[in-house]
């Protein structure tokens, strides 16, 4: 691997191996890791490579007048073939790609950001690729500014016109957590004005594609009432899922009819209360986007009846105002009522691109300290990879915003088949943490004061505030949580939940016949879960310059989530989630797991609360197309 130490000297190559150490596989599987796991050390590696972009982004934002050194992904000249990847490569350089038509100081900036994770990303690959790079497996990282891509290995390869690593489903799954997603759109006559229809067809099969295994989504078109549902409930937006979702939105007619409000919103909280009570649900964030291009009626006792449905469930509209006939007046205040954003949007604007960026929102009021995994076949040699995802973040403030997001595979510290392979059931305690980590909900807080900045951030016509004033929003410090405030991670309610199964409920509520709890199980539950619950105290003003860092990683080294508390749906194997050594209180042994679990099939007339870990899902694969 070439030197990063001496960038200078263009022919100065080291090597692990010849220099006395080992990749981190051989080390785990020599016991030489103890009871650190090999998605720990995936996490480690991402953890440093996030440190080097935000780094970088500290030094240099705001501050770029010169170009950094980099390697372009496009018209490689130094690649060869490789039969093992199916291309042509370079594994001794990281290629980056500039996204056309950004201005000279974002693509700056984005090339000091390539140049800071490329030195980590050879680092990492001459550590743990094989010295005939024979073993598939990428390191890649976006940039949230710009589109622009930086990729290990070099590859001879250009994106096709369009592309964007922002809207692809390893970007916006690394960037948020779990979450349900009710699309809601307008196919009234008038969507036949400036072809509307296509565009929010394209629009909403964007966000369809930001979406993945770990996600629940379903669509309701509207005219002068309910046009058509995908489903009455949500499903998981696996890859089958998400193709047959596509589908049904070819099949649909997008232009046809009057416009009526009401019983679409109507429908969204019936879809919403069935999906929770079947169980088909995330348990985690909720967000209605609606997009309208006309004028309906929508009365004063129809934003309360909203404002309390959404507050019960905990939902946040993001509303879409599309061309100058559309009703701003009712689309601003669902948003405003409702924890969202409110979208102005003109004939001329990039609707998919404004619609599909909604996952912001949650990556700015979520906190990230572990990696999002998924499974996916390579796109040039159909090999499984399994990818670890995680955002990277400008901490220069308390409320952090989104820089991008870097991922790697598993696969690179070792072929997937050899930790199958692998004694004491190693396999199935990597994918159980792989699966915990990523279906567990991410706290999330937004205060009114934090929102009102990243409305301002679309535009002052999306500000709430009764005297709006974008000056005073942007230099206002927003109020925040004492850092002091935890969950007691190991907790475990007497219902058999984890904390986090409770983000988005009323804790105060557990002992309702709704959710069965006893008195003294509900106050056990406010004491030891005061985060989850909403329970830690607002400091105002905030005490902290800068966003909190990581303190620890919250994958499990040692027991799986599964052992200890209720699970369900499938894991990132395409199996209901089990425990690997022996059955638990909740799951089974992973040996008599069953291969998947039926879209159809639920707790129908069983009532969950909201936060409990519930996904129903069919499969965690998707076709990874970066390459």
């Amino acid at each position: 691997m070439r030197s990063v130490l001496f960038p200078g000297v263009k022919d100065l190559y080291f090597s692990y191996g010849t220099c006395g150490s080992t990749d981190s596989f051989s080390s785990w599987a020599a016991g030489n890791f103890g009871s650190i796991s090999v998605n720990l050390v995936a996490e480690s590696y991402l953890q440093s490579s996030r440190s080097q972009i935000e780094d970088a982004y500290r030094k240099n934002a705001g501050s770029v007048s010169l170009e950094c050194i980099y390697t372009s992904q496009c018209s490689c000249q130094n690649c060869v073939q490789n039969s093992a990847w199916g291309q042509k490569l370079n594994a001794a350089e990281v290629g980056t790609w500039f996204k056309p038509g950004k201005g000279t100081e974002g693509q700056h900036l984005a090339s000091c950001m390539s140049k800071a994770v490329a030195d980590t990303f050879r680092r990492v690959a001459a550590k743990e690729s094989d010295a005939q790079t024979s073993r598939v497996g990428y390191q890649y990282f976006a940039d949230q500014a710009s589109g622009s891509m930086i990729t290990w290995p070099l590859a001879d390869w250009c994106p096709a016109t369009g592309y964007d690593p922002r809207f692809r489903p390893w970007y916006a799954a690394g960037a948020t957590g779990p979450k349900d997603i009710v699309v809601v759109v307008d196919v009234s006559g008038s969507m036949n004005v400036a072809n509307r229809y296509q565009k929010s067809q394209q629009a909403t099969a964007a966000i369809l594609n930001t979406l993945v295994w770990k996600d629940f989504a379903t669509i309701i078109l509207f005219n002068r009432g309910t046009a058509s549902v995908y489903s009455e409930v949500l499903v998981p937006v696996t890859n089958t899922n998400r193709e047959n979702m596509l589908k049904w939105l070819d099949e649909q007619n997008w232009k046809m009819g009057g416009t009526n409000f009401k019983v679409p919103i109507e429908k969204v909280f019936t879809v919403i209360e069935a999906s929770v009570t079947a169980g088909k649900t995330s348990t985690c964030q909720r967000a209605v986007m609606f997009l309208t291009d006309g004028q309906a009626e929508f009365d004063e006792a129809d934003f309360l009846q909203a404002k309390q449905k959404s507050s019960e469930w905990d939902i946040a509209w993001f509303t879409y105002a599309l061309g100058t006939g559309a009703n701003t007046k009712v689309t601003k205040r669902l948003a405003c009522d409702n924890k969202g954003i409110f979208y102005p949007v003109s004939d001329t604007a990039d609707l998919t691109q404004i619609m599909a960026a909604y996952y912001a929102y949650f990556a700015v009021g979520q906190a990230s300290c572990s990696p999002s995994f998924s499974r996916y076949a390579d796109a040039n040699t159909a090999q499984i990879l399994y990818a670890g995802c995680l955002p990277m973040l400008d901490r220069t403030a308390y409320n952090s915003s989104l820089l991008g997001v870097a991922c790697m595979d598993v696969n690179m510290l070792s072929p997937i088949g050899q930790l199958k392979a692998q004694p004491n059931l190693a396999w199935e305690q990597l994918a159980c943490e792989m699966s915990d980590v990523t279906k567990k909900c991410r706290h999330m807080h937004l205060t009114d004061c934090s929102l009102e900045k990243l409305r301002l951030q679309v535009s002052t016509e999306s500000m709430c505030g009764v005297s709006a004033n974008a000056a005073s929003v942007q230099t206002q410090k927003c109020p925040c949580l004492d850092r002091n405030c935890k969950d007691e991670e190991s907790f475990v309610d007497e219902r058999g939940y984890f904390c986090d199964a409770w983000i988005g409920d009323d804790c105060s509520k557990a002992a309702t016949e709704k959710w069965s709890y006893s008195q003294s199980g509900q106050a056990m539950l406010m004491q030891k879960c005061k985060l989850s619950c909403g329970l830690c105290e607002l400091k105002d003003p905030c005490p902290y310059t800068d966003t909190e860092e990581c303190s620890s990683s919250t994958l499990s080294s040692s027991t799986c989530r599964a052992c200890q508390s209720k699970v369900s749906g499938v894991g990132i194997d395409d199996r209901a989630m089990c425990c690997p050594d022996k059955a638990g209180t909740y799951a089974p042994k992973c040996a008599e797991a069953t291969p998947g679990v039926s879209t159809s099939s639920g707790t129908a007339n069983m009532v969950i609360h909201i936060g409990t870990l519930s996904c129903v899902i069919t499969s965690v694969e998707w076709i990874k197309q970066v390459l």
